[in-house]
């Protein structure tokens, strides 16, 4: 899939979305989570964070308590929170600002990028095959259920954890 290209006109509607979910999950309607600790202690990512550590500060602030997702706190031109979908291979980038406690913006095409280290970032992801998300993708709606009874959740909170730190001020 190309980076410019949305998952959602990977397919028709949701359903790369939906298929990448049942295949991590089992079920959309008892999805099981025993695949987190799994792919934690396997760290599949860590020869990108590792190349990018060469140039980048990078701290791991992954909580697999609550995160189906690695998060990197990356400091470039801006300190970002990069996170890598443990489901599919899904990222989503987003500024913190330049303290790292600035308004939170979302970073889905180059054109978001502040800088060379930003856009370095973004081109590692994008070429290691990650589709980076954008704010529209992640608002999404998708048909999961969750353990508070919804039967939907946002395409965020399925692939990366709660989204209320992301789309809740």
């Amino acid at each position: 899939m190309d980076s410019s290209e949305s998952p959602m006109e990977e397919t028709s509607g949701k359903s790369a979305f939906h298929e990448a979910m049942r295949r991590t999950y089992g079920s959309l309607e008892e999805p099981q989570f025993h695949f987190v600790q799994e792919v934690f202690n396997r760290t599949p990512y860590r020869e990108i964070m590792e190349a990018l550590s060469s140039k980048y500060q990078i701290i791991d602030d992954t909580d697999i308590n609550c995160e189906v997702c690695f998060t990197y706190m990356v400091q470039c031109e801006r300190y970002l929170a990069v996170r890598l979908s443990m489901v599919a291979p899904y990222a989503s980038i987003f500024s913190t600002g330049i303290d790292g406690f600035g308004k939170i913006e979302s970073i889905s095409s180059l054109a978001d990028c502040a800088g060379e280290g930003e856009i370095e970032v973004y081109e590692t992801l994008s070429a290691n095959g990650f589709k980076i998300l954008s704010m529209d993708d992640l608002k999404s709606i998708v048909k999961m259920h969750k353990d508070d009874n919804r039967t939907t959740t946002t395409v965020y909170s399925a692939f990366f954890g709660s989204d209320e730190d992301v789309f809740y001020d």
